[in-house]
């Protein structure tokens, strides 16, 4: 009996070790994840360079990619005293295999004193019982524009009417209580919110991402034209 509860207390001790194992190196990817991008930040390259595969892979939101050589090429000239802080919230860590994880986490980087929101996904390797970084991605979240007043916005009279795309399509605006309304041929009705002089956005976010409209004037004053801005840019001469 003795030997048995020797054995049982062995074989847990071991598990417990097993255990806390995992949740170091848990701890260790998140961790090492937020060091990597910290360096690429503030330029450091020896960072980067120690803690990265031969093979790397990098994406910014911009849609830019970078191998490990252009990667290191291009951080070599960040400031490393920039005044940027970054807050990481909804750190989670996947772990397909034993030497491999995958962090994604929520980031708010605050540039001097105007923040920007974005995902990353950063999939790490385990080497000589270190994480280093194989790929990373950053995503810009969408977020819709502050409102502006109707009164800083423009007078909505002067966007109202009717705006021909390049394929033909007619699109009309119109006024509805006191917001500005895109009408379509079918007659759906999407309200435009006003974010500044006579630019306007549709208050959600799309496929398309946000959708914006831009009024045009000459040099009268008179709008002449309407552009939509969103994946793609278009404009509408007013009919």
């Amino acid at each position: 009996m003795q030997l048995k509860n020797v054995i049982l207390l062995a074989s847990f001790l071991v598990a417990r070790l097993l255990c806390n194992a995992q949740k170091q190196g848990d701890r260790s990817a998140i961790a090492d994840a937020q060091a990597w991008w910290h360096a690429i930040t503030f330029g450091d390259t020896s960072y980067v360079k120690t803690h990265s595969t031969a093979q790397l892979t990098v994406t910014f939101n911009s849609g830019r990619s970078f191998n490990y050589a252009e990667i290191i090429k291009q951080i070599a000239g960040y400031d490393p005293k920039a005044p940027i802080k970054a807050e990481w919230s909804q750190m989670v860590q996947q772990s397909p295999t034993s030497t491999t994880a995958i962090v994604t986490n929520r980031v708010i980087e605050t540039v001097g004193k105007i923040p920007h929101v974005y995902k990353f996904m950063t999939v790490l390797t385990r080497i000589n019982s270190r994480w280093v970084v194989a790929a990373a991605q950053s995503t810009r979240e969408i977020q819709l524009t502050p409102a502006v007043s109707v009164q800083e916005s423009g007078n909505l009279s002067d966007f109202t009417g009717s705006y021909k795309t390049p394929a033909g399509i007619v699109l009309t605006t119109v006024i509805r209580d006191t917001s500005l309304v895109l009408v379509e041929p079918s007659g759906t009705e999407t309200r435009l919110e006003a974010i500044g002089p006579g630019l306007f956005e549709i208050p959600k976010i799309l496929s398309a991402g946000n959708v914006r409209f831009v009024f045009n004037r000459n040099e009268s004053g008179k709008v002449t034209s309407m552009t939509r801005v969103a994946h793609l840019i278009m404009t509408m001469k007013r009919v």
